[in-house]
């Protein structure tokens, strides 16, 4: 889950990095689905990242 005010710390990196592979980064999109995530899953989360890839 996310939690209220969750940061987008290096060890979230990390895991999305072992979950979406080497390609992934941190941008705008994940930034603001993390900030206004809480009460979110990681899962959703990786889910948002490939809904936001062109």
């Amino acid at each position: 889950m996310i939690a209220p005010g969750q940061r987008c710390s290096q060890v979230l990196r990390e895991y999305f990095v072992r979950e979406i592979g080497p390609g992934f980064h941190l941008d705008a999109f994940m930034r603001d689905y993390v900030a206004q995530g809480a009460g979110r899953t990681l899962a959703e989360a990786v889910a948002h990242w490939y809904a936001t890839r062109e």
